[in-house]
């Protein structure tokens, strides 16, 4: 009688394997998830940063195209009409920058953007009168019909003056940019008024001009305080256009708009106090951005900042 070989007993999981193999895996599914969930916030949260900002970036590349084309249409004549001595730069047109926390702060120019009441297609090349300036104020007079409840918003406004209203000739000083900056605040005063929104949630806009950086790298020689005037007789800036303007914006996004309700207004205002007034003080670890972008940064308001440096074509700086 034949006798089979002893068996070979198989060999399986045992029931701490398992449980060792099934912890080791949910802990790997723990850990996948998370990096998933992370992944997923951040992209959610640079897609809605990207977002809340969109308008702001397009609003600041409008300001830099229309700025670029600053015209000041400056002639020679003689200093004056009854007792000439000599020839000097003359203008009747006007760039303006008036500095923040100043009456009617902002920036006001003239550029050919053809814009007119007039239906004749054929009008081409005229000038208008264009103004940039930041206000806080309700959507009453802008927010869509449906939207019942208005908003208290910081804004940039842009207003064209069209050329059959151009007020630039009308007074020898800067009363004329008074028509610009009037803003409506209900629907009835839109038609008579020229100021109009083009980003929401703008707090400010700082205007430098200056030199190219070649000339003059601290950027003061020009002007120190953030304003312009080519109507100041006597100075270095009469009837010229500055070579270069810098342009700085700081939006802040709808949350945090939001966020703050009825406290929006004040709380901006505090932190803006005094900032933008010197431009030597303008740069740096200590300067106004930085202490502006670090007391946005402990208010919890997120904020982004744009930059640029702005030629002007039309531009012929002389001394």
């Amino acid at each position: 009688m034949s006798r089979r070989p002893p068996q070979t007993p198989s060999h399986g999981f045992t029931i701490l394997e398992v449980l060792v193999a099934t912890a080791v895996l949910a802990m790997l599914l723990v850990i996948i998830l998370q990096v998933v969930s992370q992944t997923s916030t951040t992209l959610r949260q640079v897609t809605g940063k990207v977002d809340s900002f969109q308008s702001a970036r397009a609003a600041f590349d409008i300001v830099n195209q229309k700025l670029s084309q600053a015209t000041l249409n400056t002639y020679w004549d003689y200093d004056s009409p009854t007792s000439p001595t000599k020839y000097g730069r003359k203008s009747d047109l006007h760039f303006l920058i008036v500095k923040s926390g100043e009456t009617n702060s902002g920036i006001y120019f003239q550029a050919p953007l053809e814009r007119a009441n007039s239906t004749d297609n054929e009008v081409t090349g005229v000038l208008n009168a264009c103004g940039y300036f930041v206000s806080f104020g309700t959507d009453n007079a802008f927010k869509p019909a449906h939207v019942s409840t208005p908003m208290d918003r910081f804004r940039l406004m842009q207003a064209v003056q069209p050329t059959e209203k151009f007020s630039v000739f009308t007074s020898a000083n800067s009363t004329w940019v008074t028509p610009l900056h009037e803003v409506p605040t209900v629907p009835s005063e839109v038609q008579d008024k020229i100021a109009r929104p083009i980003a929401d949630n703008i707090i400010a806009l700082v205007a430098w001009p200056k030199l190219s950086k070649g000339e003059d790298s601290a950027g003061t020689t020009i002007s120190s305080a953030f304003s312009y005037d080519s109507r100041t007789t006597g100075t270095i800036q009469s009837a010229q256009l500055p070579p270069v303007v810098g342009l700085t914006m700081i939006a802040i996004d709808e949350a945090s708009a939001a966020r703050l309700g009825g406290d929006l207004q004040p709380t901006i205002a505090g932190i803006l106090a005094g900032k933008f007034a010197d431009a030597n003080n303008f740069l740096g670890d200590t300067g106004d951005l930085a202490t502006v972008g670090k007391a946005l940064a402990a208010a919890h308001i997120n904020y982004q900042v744009f930059s640029s440096a702005i030629p002007l074509r039309e531009s012929k700086w002389s001394k």
